[in-house]
């Protein structure tokens, strides 16, 4: 109200001593959620933010130090946006808990991509630096973590299409687990699909099929890749019917599945050879 008055100097002086009990209420999680949203969405409503900045940040600065990721998501989503999303990233340092609270950073659903790969990088820094700080049982807990974010990054590079950034790190992954790895094998095939090298990606497959992914993770993959590769999902699906076809006693949906990929490509005689050679494996007629 002051502020739309034009008494701007009480104004501001009003949300320093608002911003300075908010400061001191830190520990008591409720009564400070409660006024640090207050003053800081009438810091957004009023464009006065960069007036106050200093004491706003020695304010969240102070909330995050006694709660953390339990901060209020409001208050963190406004102050993000007031101070912006690189500020946000410094000031999780004052949580106990800050990987974690960069997470709830990194997901949100309102920070723009481009806002999100520093966010990514700093997670990736900590929990690195995690690994390298622990041992034992800790050290391998801290290396499960540092995996999972691996792979969450990766899959933001895919979601926002930027396949050669993410083949790197794929294969650093791979390098890591060359066996079969359900979610590994889902993330390498979606980014040689992104990247047109998905061929070359079958074609290893071929040539040690021990190391082939489960047929699950092919057919889940390929129903993935259909919404933004329809070939590519056909040349998946294409690999994966005509492997389980090689084996003792095939399935009749292996026989359906090849056969749906056939008519895809418009090749009526082998959809039809497909299902003929189905009758006669399977004993059943086929109306």
């Amino acid at each position: 109200v002051l502020w739309k008055q034009g008494r701007r100097d009480e104004a501001v002086a009003r949300w320093k001593l608002a911003l300075a009990a908010c400061e001191k209420q830190a520990s008591t999680p409720q009564l400070a959620s409660q006024e640090l949203d207050r003053v800081l969405e009438s810091l957004r409503q009023s464009g006065a933010y960069g007036m106050v900045a200093a004491e706003a940040e020695r304010a969240v600065r102070a909330y995050l130090h006694y709660n953390g990721a339990m901060m209020s998501p409001h208050a963190f989503r406004l102050a993000a946006e007031l101070a912006g999303v690189s500020k946000a990233v410094g000031l999780a340092a004052s949580a106990p808990d800050e990987t974690t609270l960069l997470g709830v950073l990194a997901r949100a659903t309102w920070v723009q991509d481009s806002d999100r790969d520093p966010i990514f990088q700093k997670i990736l820094d900590l929990a690195q630096r995690h690994v390298a700080e622990n041992f034992g049982q800790a050290r391998i807990q801290a290396e499960g973590a540092l995996r999972q974010w691996r792979m969450q990054y990766v899959e933001f590079l895919l979601d926002t299409h930027q396949a050669a950034r993410a083949e790197p790190l794929v294969a650093a992954l791979r390098s890591k687990e060359p066996g079969v790895s359900p979610d590994v094998d889902g993330l390498e095939i979606r980014a040689a699909a992104m990247g047109g090298k998905l061929d070359a990606l079958l074609e290893r497959y071929r040539r040690d099929p021990q190391k082939a992914p489960e047929d699950r993770t092919l057919l889940d993959s390929a129903a993935d890749l259909r919404r933004e590769n329809a070939e590519a999902s056909r040349r998946l699906l294409e690999f994966a019917y005509s492997k389980q076809l090689e084996m003792d006693n095939p399935t009749p949906a292996a026989f359906l599945g090849l056969a749906g990929v056939r008519l895809e490509q418009s090749n009526v005689p082998a959809a039809l050879a497909l299902l003929r050679r189905m009758n006669l494996v399977s004993g059943d007629a086929f109306e």
